[in-house]
Formats: structure tokens, sequence, C-alpha cells
């Protein structure tokens, strides 16, 4: 599939594992949602491994994955579109969201500093909510509900909900490390 993406400049659906797994994953192995993406840098390290480094484009869904004895998995992919029940909505728990992340972001310095850089920079509320799920501690079950799910509204509430979380979670942790000193 990479190889396929560096000849044709196509996207590469780049699409998580639904559990951990060893050995080659099957159709039946991977999440229905991924990130369509491009390769900015590929390796080989000449044991038929090849390291990547990609950049997500957009959100997007996977479509006929099969098993193909030369590459892999096949499938098709499109580019997920985002709905909202309510845009107003949608916007006041965006708002809330990157202000509760700044918050986060601002009293834990553990985060990296390119969050602490991107949380400054305008995004859709469906990125803001994507953006939320990749950072903060999240079973993979809960990850891949975010992923799955196209409502942005629905996404918004998630994300709001991991962020309480994630507070909660540090100031217990913040507690204990006290008290053990």
């Amino acid at each position: 599939a990479v190889k396929m993406h560096l000849e044709t400049g196509q996207p590469l659906l780049a699409v998580p594992t639904i559990r951990a797994i060893t050995g080659e994953p099957g159709p039946e192995d991977i999440a229905g949602t991924g990130c369509l993406s491009k390769v900015l840098r590929a390796v080989d390290l000449g044991d038929g491994t090849l390291r990547i480094l990609i950049q997500g484009l957009a959100r997007g869904r996977l479509r006929a994955a099969r098993s193909d004895p030369d590459v892999g998995i096949v499938a098709g992919g499109r580019q997920s579109v985002d709905t909202s029940i309510d845009a107003d909505h949608a916007g006041l728990l965006a708002e809330q969201v990157q202000e509760r992340l700044r918050d986060l972001v601002r009293e834990d310095m553990r985060f990296a500093p390119a969050l602490q850089k991107v949380i400054e920079l305008p995004m859709a509320p469906g990125r803001l909510a994507d953006v939320v799920a990749a950072n903060v501690n999240l079973t993979r079950e809960e990850r891949l509900a975010t992923l799955e799910e196209d409502n942005v509204d629905t996404r918004l509430d998630l994300a709001l909900h991991a962020l309480e979380r994630e507070r909660e979670l540090r100031t217990v942790t913040e507690r204990v490390r006290k008290d053990v000193q």
C-alpha cells in the first residue's frame, strides 16, 4: 500500500487495528475508519521493513477490505463527512473543549510542546475532538468509538468527557505522588 501510494500519489488510508494482534492483520482486524494520509518520509530498513512518517489529511472510511497475498490487505477508501445535528451547539461545545484542553495543557507541562502550539491554531470542531482523542488517556475501545463517530456533536461530547476524566486522573496522580513523598 505504501509503495502504491508513493508511485501514484493517491492518499494512503491508515487505519488502526481493533485489538492488539500478533502477526499480520486481516480485514476483520482493522477499524472501518482511519486517516487519509500522505507519506512524508519512507526508509527501507533492508530487511523487508519500511519505516514511514505520515501526515494526516482527513478522516477516511474503509470500503470493501479484503486479504491479498501480495500486499496484505487491499481496500478502497473515501473521505468521511462530518455531520452535525446542531451547528451552533457544536460551535459552543468546540469552544468548551478548546478551553478545557488549553487549561489542561497549561497545568501539565508533560504534554508535548507541539500540542501546546497546535491547540492555539484555528481548527474545525471535528478535528479538535480528534486531537483530544489522540492526546488523552483513552482505552482502545474509547479511541475507536470516537474515531468511528461521524457526528461532530457526539465526538465533541466524548472529547469533553475525556478531558474531565484526564483532569481527574492527573489530580489523583498528583495527590498520590505528594502522599508518597
